[in-house]
């Protein structure tokens, strides 16, 4: 089993590697994954959204990022998924 730190790298080296369609191809793929893991993988990107919405420093490169997660995480917070600072997404 892969740790999270080998994954991390698997992952920087994907998004470092591959040009921006490629990117966003693979995001329509994962789209097409059985849905209980559909449903891990956006587990996964909220972690990454609230962190990013949680930076306080941060430059040009990753502005954009930044200030989309703070927009994002905010309206996570408005659902029924969102408690305790935490977003919840139900197991079935």
């Amino acid at each position: 089993m892969v740790d999270v730190e080998e994954f991390v790298s698997t992952v920087e080296d994907f998004v470092n590697t591959f040009k921006e369609d490629k990117l966003r191809n693979t995001g329509e793929e994962l789209s097409k994954m059985h849905p209980t893991l559909q449903q891990n993988f956006m587990r996964l990107a909220l972690a990454f959204i609230k962190a990013e919405s949680e930076k306080r420093g941060y430059d040009d490169r990753n502005k954009a990022t930044v200030e989309l997660s703070r927009k994002m995480w905010g309206a996570v917070q408005k659902t029924e998924y969102f408690y305790k600072d935490t977003a919840y997404l139900p197991f079935i």
